[in-house]
């Protein structure tokens, strides 16, 4: 199973690669910055996609037609998605109607990452944080996976074991807080 995972996660990763070229190559550019499904609903406490849109550009992020891993899992809930694509860093952003929709996509998100382990293992990821949210983490061959959500939007990222930009964009956005 974990060459497959292996095989996929790449096939997804040549394919984010590939359309990031194509993008890159079209005639005109995307009149907007993210994928938008109707009017945004913010939650207090929550990032506006469009500020995390900001921040994945300021550093340097890839977001114009960026595919994302899980917007099929509850896609008609589904409001705003911000992908971002630097190297081998992912960050995507997905921002629902409901948190309750949130607490069922993390819970599937986390699972997929994890599928090889017991619930009490899963559960040695998983980080309960204020407010009645939530955050996982795996490192899992060279790579750092985390799936964190506040109120009503979630974010899904990815990077080499080594590197420290996804939680100082999780920082910058308020998802979490630096010790």
């Amino acid at each position: 199973k974990t060459v497959v995972r292996i095989v996929v996660f790449l096939l997804v990763a040549a394919l984010m690669v590939f359309l990031g070229s194509l993008s890159k190559q079209a005639a005109q550019p995307s009149s907007t910055p993210s994928q938008s499904k109707g009017n945004t609903t913010q939650t207090a406490g929550a990032p506006a996609f469009s500020d995390v849109h900001s921040v994945l550009s300021e550093r340097g992020f890839e977001t114009a037609n960026m595919p994302t891993t899980y917007w099929f899992i509850e896609e008609n809930k589904l409001k705003n998605v911000v992908s971002g694509i630097k190297g081998d860093l992912a960050f995507e952003f997905y921002e629902y109607a409901d948190s309750e929709t949130v607490d069922l996509v993390f819970n599937q998100i986390s699972y997929d990452l994890s599928r090889d382990m017991e619930p009490d293992q899963r559960e040695d990821h998983m980080t309960r944080l204020s407010e009645g949210n939530k955050l996982f983490t795996l490192n899992e061959n060279g790579t750092y996976s985390i799936v964190i959500y506040k109120a009503n939007t979630l974010v899904y990222a990815h990077s080499p074991e080594t590197s420290t930009e996804i939680e100082d964009i999780l920082m910058e956005l308020g998802y979490i807080k630096k010790d």
